[in-house]
C-alpha cells in the first residue's frame, strides 16, 4: 500500500491539471466570444437599448469569466509545480504562488466587487421585453458579486494584515525583507522612550529626596528652636528661683536684725531705765512702753 500512495496521488494531480486546463481553455474561448457578442450587439442595437441592458451585463459576465479562468490557472500551475518537483514548489516557488493568488483573488477582485457595487442599478437589474424601463433584479448576479466582494475583501485585509506584520517584525530585526529605516524609527522612537522614562523616573526619586530632605531639616529647626526656648525658660524659671531664695535671704537678715534690734533694746530697758520717781516708785518696763 505504501507504494500504491504516491501512485494514486501523482494520478490526481495530472487529473486535477487537465480540468482546470480545461476550464481555462474554455473560459478563455468564453471571454473571447463574450467579447466578439459585445461588439456585435454595440453596432446592431440602439445606443440606448445597448447601454441600459446590455452592456454592463456583458461586462459583468465576461469580468466574472475572467477571473474564474484565474482560478482555472492557479489550480493547473500548483498541480504541474508539485508533479515537477514537489520539493521545489514547496520550498521556492509557493511565496510566489501566494502573491499571484493573493494579488488576483484580493485587490484586484476587490477592486472589481467594488465597481460592481458603484454601478448595481446597472449591472443586478435586467432589463423587460415588453418594457425597457421595467427592470427585474436579477439574484443570481447579486448573490455572486456579494460573495466575490466578501472573499475579497477578506483576502485583502487580513494577507495584508499578516504581511503587514511580518514585514514589520523584520524590519525591527534588520532582516532582508524589512525596510531599515522602519527599524531605525522604531529603535530611535523606543531608545528615547527608554531615556524619557529615566529621567522621568530620576526626576520624580530626586524630587522624593528633596521632599524628604526638607522634611528632615524643617525636623530639625523645629527641634533646635523647641530645645532653645526649654533651655531659655529653664534659664529664666532657675532666675526666678535665684531671686526669690535671695529675697528670702534678705528677708531673713532683716527680720534677724530687727530682733537683735529689739532684744538690744529690751536689754537697755532693762539695765539703765529703772530709776526711782518722786513717790518711790521705780519705773518699769510697762510703763515706759505706756
Amino acid at each position: 500500500m505504501e507504494d500504491d500512495n504516491p501512485n494514486s496521488s501523482i494520478i490526481a494531480l495530472k487529473i486535477i491539471m487537465a480540468l482546470s486546463l480545461i476550464l481555462v481553455g474554455m473560459d478563455m474561448l468564453e471571454v473571447f466570444f463574450s467579447y466578439v457578442s459585445l461588439k456585435e450587439f454595440a453596432r446592431e442595437f440602439d445606443h440606448e437599448i445597448f447601454e441600459q441592458c446590455i452592456k454592463y451585463h456583458m461586462l459583468t459576465q465576461i469580468i466574472f469569466t475572467i477571473f474564474a479562468t484565474m482560478a482555472g490557472l492557479s489550480a493547473f500551475l500548483m498541480s504541474a509545480g508539485l508533479l515537477i518537483s514537489h520539493n521545489f514548489f514547496a520550498t521556492k516557488a509557493i511565496e510566489s504562488f501566494v502573491n499571484f493568488n493573493y494579488n488576483i483573488f484580493g485587490p484586484y477582485l476587490f477592486t472589481m466587487s467594488l465597481f460592481g457595487i458603484a454601478f448595481y442599478e446597472k449591472i443586478l437589474y435586467n432589463c423587460s421585453r415588453e418594457n425597457l424601463r421595467n427592470k427585474q433584479l436579477n439574484f443570481s448576479t447579486l448573490l455572486a458579486l456579494l460573495i466575490c466582494f466578501l472573499i475579497s475583501f477578506f483576502i485583502t485585509f487580513v494577507y495584508a494584515f499578516i504581511e503587514g506584520y511580518t514585514v514589520m517584525l523584520s524590519s525591527f530585526r534588520f532582516k532582508r525583507s524589512g525596510f531599515k529605516f522602519l527599524g531605525k524609527l522604531f529603535w530611535r522612537y523606543v531608545f528615547h522612550r527608554r531615556r524619557d522614562e529615566f529621567q522621568r523616573s530620576t526626576n520624580i526619586i530626586d524630587h522624593q529626596f528633596n521632599r524628604l530632605y526638607n522634611e528632615e531639616l524643617q525636623n530639625s529647626e523645629r527641634n533646635l528652636i523647641e530645645n532653645r526656648n526649654r533651655r531659655n525658660s529653664m534659664n529664666i524659671n532657675r532666675m526666678n528661683e535665684n531671686n526669690l531664695d535671695n529675697e528670702i535671704e534678705m528677708i531673713n537678715v532683716n527680720s534677724n536684725q530687727h530682733n537683735l534690734l529689739i532684744h538690744d533694746g529690751n536689754n537697755f530697758l532693762d539695765n539703765n531705765l529703772m530709776e526711782p520717781h518722786n513717790n518711790n516708785k521705780f519705773i518699769s518696763k510697762n510703763d515706759v512702753g505706756s
